[in-house]
């Protein structure tokens, strides 16, 4: 299984994500952290960064799995027993925790008490996928073998 690294799309979503948190945020006077929280075009370097990082801890977690990681997606060697059903749920899964791993990393530098939030979700998405991975099929009999 090959999970897809889209960049340019993490970028897109880190910022949407961005925009929805930026729009409910107030400090303690009443004013909007909009302008503070909502990730621009010049913070495309840091944001990148941040999403390499998380795609390095996604590759460090699913070690045993990986038998090549690129810039563009990380190979995976899964157990013959894995669920092939589950693949695009391990892609979502996959996405979702470096959107929400490199979005917490942001906030760090924006608003500090919204952190664990994120991380918390992106530690979810992560154990969702590991579960994913690791859900084994039971054999199913075989009905109408015909022996000659």
């Amino acid at each position: 299984m090959i999970i897809n690294i889209d960049r340019t799309s993490l970028f897109t979503s880190i910022v949407s994500l961005s925009s929805f948190v930026a729009k409910v945020e107030y400090n303690k006077e009443g004013q909007s952290l909009y302008d503070v929280i909502k990730i621009k075009e010049q913070d495309r370097f840091l944001i990148e960064q941040h999403i390499e990082q998380s795609v390095l801890n996604l590759t460090t977690r699913l070690k045993e799995f990986v038998s090549n990681s690129t810039n563009t997606s990380i190979t995976c060697n899964f157990p013959v027993s894995f669920n092939t059903t589950m693949v695009d749920k391990v892609q979502d899964a996959a996405t979702k925790y470096i959107v929400n791993q490199a979005f917490s990393k942001w906030l760090k530098l924006t608003i500090p008490d919204r952190v664990k939030e994120y991380e918390d979700i992106a530690e979810q998405s992560l154990t969702d996928m590991m579960m994913m991975i690791y859900y084994r099929q039971s054999p199913k009999k075989r009905i109408g073998w015909k022996f000659k």
